[in-house]
């Protein structure tokens, strides 16, 4: 009843980090949903489309195939025509590739210029248990443009926790609730490759 041991701070933290994670999966859902095109958008095209220009080839991740994705990236223009000039500032991975991500996000002394990497300090690698295989993204720094939107219902900016004491037994009843959503608003700012 006094929670001398502190129990109830352990089930607290244990809501959190349960929260979390079904954020970030419910993120991740959404972004590799219809077979990895993503979901469909207000033009009634997947998020990852070849009519969006940001869907790549499958190949796997090289100097060259990063250099395609940054080009495809930066060609990207608004709705009246201007050209964007996005660059990529994450390259996003599954497990299953992060250490050839960070490779290839390595700075080193090649001896020909021919074999200089131009992406150390330029790319940060991020990966998530929520990815499986093969495919990659590039991703635009979100302060340059938001592609992927989330939130909470007015007024519930987190989680809700009912306490209600025990009747029947020495103790308290915890319920947590959570409103929260996610949505891609623009498909600019994000390139996929199916990877190899």
């Amino acid at each position: 009843v006094n929670d001398d041991l502190g129990g109830f701070g352990v089930v607290m933290n244990g809501y959190a980090r349960r929260l979390r994670d079904f954020e970030n999966a419910l993120f991740f859902t959404l972004l590799t949903s219809a077979a990895g095109a993503g979901p469909t958008m207000g033009d009634s095209v997947a998020l990852f489309h070849s009519t969006h220009g940001n869907l790549g080839s499958a190949t796997a991740i090289t100097v060259d195939s990063l250099g395609a994705g940054r080009a495809a990236m930066q060609k990207q223009a608004s709705l009246d025509g201007v050209k964007l000039n996005l660059l990529p500032r994450f390259l996003l991975v599954s497990p299953d590739k992060l250490t050839l991500a960070e490779q290839y996000l390595t700075g080193i002394s090649p001896s020909q210029p021919s074999n200089v990497n131009p992406f150390p300090g330029r790319l940060t690698a991020v990966s998530d248990a929520n990815l499986a295989g093969n495919p990659w993204y590039l991703w635009a720094d979100p302060s340059t443009i938001a592609s992927a939107l989330f939130g909470y219902l007015e007024g519930e900016p987190g989680p809700r926790v009912s306490v209600r004491q025990g009747h029947e037994i020495e103790g308290v009843d915890l319920r947590v609730g959570l409103d929260f959503a996610v949505t891609f608003a623009e498909h600019r700012g994000l390139w996929r490759n199916p990877g190899a």
